[in-house]
């Protein structure tokens, strides 16, 4: 059984398990080299920011790799751009419309927790 370098899903696909990396992790393609373009980083849109608080955001690439497979960098950019400390509670819509949080101690990611328990978004 074959599981994807990136996210850990089991992949199924012969393409998929010769590459090491399923569909969702490839993003797109690269036209100019003919190559996955495995390295995008992920893009999103801050929706709410409640200062102190909470930080809300959604996922928006298409061909780049999720917030969710890319959550150390996308916590470490909400960190260095927007000054979040630790309690800062960072919240995100992934590609497939599912609310989660990003965990972090202010200085770099440290897990993901399901849903948003205890803010109305």
């Amino acid at each position: 059984m074959t599981k994807c370098r990136i996210c850990k899903r089991i992949l199924t696909n012969p393409v998929s398990v010769e590459i090491g990396i399923g569909p969702v992790c490839r993003g797109g393609i690269d036209d100019k080299q003919g190559e996955f373009d495995f390295m995008r980083n992920a893009e999103y849109e801050i929706v709410e920011y409640v200062h102190g608080e909470y930080i809300f955001i959604r996922d928006v690439g298409k061909e780049c790799r999720s917030v969710t497979n890319d959550a150390e960098w996308v916590v470490e950019q909400l960190i260095k751009d927007y000054g979040i400390p630790a309690g800062v509670r960072i919240f995100y819509d992934d590609s497939d419309g599912r609310t989660d949080e990003l965990l972090h101690d202010g200085s770099k990611f440290t897990g993901f927790k399901a849903g948003h328990e205890g803010v109305k978004l």
